[in-house]
């Protein structure tokens, strides 16, 4: 990392800083066609595995949390789910945010903790995070997170 700027690697503003100045950042890697490449292909596999995964009874509220670029969310709001982005990131979120308007998606975009999420207890049927996980020491506080917001007979994925 470059000592000539002011951000401390690993933190959120350096974190933010990387994020708006990649190339690939606005990348959009939902498609309603055939994937156009491996990243397109991968979020299409995890649909297809989560919609066999999700009880066909379950409600349509849905929350990603770490939504980065909101790609597997874009696959739940063109399955009319009621969805809900949440990132700890602001910049990341406006990027979600440009991309579902881009494609005519409709989503709530919250900027949030996962550690402390912002939301009232059993407020979700499926909660579904990509990539998440690894960036927690304490995977204790995230699940408990992710079981208070939780319904009753809500899933993980």
């Amino acid at each position: 990392m470059n000592n000539s700027n002011n951000f401390k690697k690993g933190s959120q503003d350096s974190f933010d800083n990387n994020w708006k100045n990649r190339r690939e950042t606005k990348n959009n890697y939902w498609t309603r066609s055939s994937p156009k490449n491996q990243i397109e292909l991968a979020f299409r596999m995890h649909w297809k595995l989560f919609n066999e995964l999700m009880p066909k009874t379950s409600g349509k509220k849905v929350l990603e949390i770490g939504c980065g670029r909101g790609s597997i969310s874009s696959y739940f709001a063109d399955n009319d789910y009621d969805c809900t982005l949440l990132d700890i990131s602001k910049s990341v979120i406006d990027v979600a945010k440009d991309i579902f308007y881009k494609t005519g998606h409709n989503a709530k975009f919250v900027v949030g903790d996962a550690l402390n999420l912002p939301f009232e207890n059993e407020s979700f049927d499926v909660l579904v995070s990509i990539g998440l996980f690894e960036h927690f020491e304490d995977l204790d506080k995230l699940i408990s997170e992710h079981n208070r917001v939780l319904k009753k007979g809500g899933i993980v994925l």
